[in-house]
């Protein structure tokens, strides 16, 4: 499992901070292209993102986003888990181009380093097929996982 490392800098994402993970540790564990959603370098980040799906883990929110990086106009989906985290919960994004059977492509896991900050996975180019669906995974260390539905 490729742990996601606390970057320099942290953003303020509602209630909690967000912890970015460092480029070489995300590259490694979802293949190309992918992005990191929340890029603090002008045009390289998402704007204007929005929920598209939820699911709960334990007290955990699971979220699959979505939104448009200014610097191709393309959509990205990725994966956030948010709520009162604990440094070993872990989250990815699952891809699935047969509408929702297997197999899936996993961008992830990602782990939590620091309890509280939201985890994130990094963003891929959604499609406009109807069989290219996304969806948000989150795994505890207890072992109990769940995903929010396909989107």
């Amino acid at each position: 499992m490729i742990r996601q490392l606390l970057a320099a800098t942290t953003l303020l994402a509602g209630a909690g901070v967000l912890a970015l993970p460092s480029p070489a540790a995300a590259a490694a564990s979802c293949p190309a292209p992918s992005i990191n959603p929340h890029s603090n370098v002008a045009g390289q980040g998402v704007d204007n993102y929005r929920m598209v799906a939820r699911g709960t883990l334990g007290s955990r929110t699971l979220k699959l986003m979505a939104g448009v990086r200014p610097f191709d106009s393309k959509q990205y989906g990725w994966a956030e888990i948010s709520g009162p985290t604990a440094g070993s919960d872990s989250v990815a994004l699952q891809i699935s181009n047969t509408g929702g059977t297997a197999p899936f492509t996993t961008c992830g896991y990602y782990t939590v380093d620091v309890a509280g900050t939201i985890g994130f996975s990094r963003a891929k180019p959604t499609s406009p097929l109807a069989r290219v669906v996304f969806r948000a995974c989150g795994r505890l260390s207890s072992g109990a996982s769940s995903c929010t539905p396909w989107w």
